[in-house]
């Protein structure tokens, strides 16, 4: 695992793009089949946009999208952070089962955040891209959702709880917390699902 990564990832090929869309009509596992059975597609959607919402700080959001990450990087697909508030301990990662040979971390390169997490979903090169948001800055949403669009990946974006009232485009967009029952999972909008729900999963 790299702390920085180049700037300029592999394009792939429009044929090997277009098996990408191929297998990305569902979406993909939560890892939680209590979340999963919510979703419309039965996960995380695919090609689209997650907007997590957790406490300035806290590693809930890390920790719900854990299983689906180790998931893909068990298939040889590749996952990129940008700006994590933390290095993730890549020990502590191959207990939830990722294989870091296919986790890049780009950090202290704030410029080029927005520019690489674009670059990454719109090629297809990686699979997901976590991105958190500082707290002062409005990502460009519409933007990483195009991108994710056009390479088949799946976007999530990381912001603190309080920015909840912004307006997002998100796909989808969940709270998520802690309390003595286990991660609480708000699903706050969700294309395809008419009402806000909420699923306690236990950690």
């Amino acid at each position: 695992m790299s702390a920085t990564f180049a700037q300029t990832p592999i394009r792939r090929t429009n044929a090997a793009l277009m098996q990408i869309h191929a297998r990305a009509r569902d979406g993909l596992s939560t890892g939680w089949p209590q979340l999963d059975v919510l979703l419309p597609g039965g996960g995380w959607p695919a090609g689209g946009l997650t907007e997590i919402l957790n406490a300035r700080g806290s590693i809930d959001a890390m920790s719900l999208l854990l299983p689906a990450l180790a998931a893909l990087t068990h298939v040889a697909r590749r996952v990129v952070l940008i700006e994590p508030p933390t290095l993730p301990s890549v020990q502590n990662l191959r207990q939830h089962g990722i294989r870091s040979e296919f986790l890049h971390v780009i950090k202290n390169e704030a410029q080029a955040d927005r520019w690489s997490a674009e670059q990454y979903l719109r090629t297809g090169c990686a699979a997901a891209v976590l991105l958190w948001a500082h707290p002062n800055d409005a990502p460009r949403s519409r933007e990483l959702q195009q991108a994710a669009a056009a390479g088949a990946s799946h976007a999530f974006v990381i912001r603190d709880i309080d920015q909840a009232q912004q307006i997002s485009p998100a796909d989808l967009r969940v709270a998520v917390g802690r309390d003595q029952l286990g991660m609480t999972v708000n699903v706050l909008r969700c294309r395809g699902l008419h009402k806000p729900a909420t699923v306690i999963l236990p950690v």
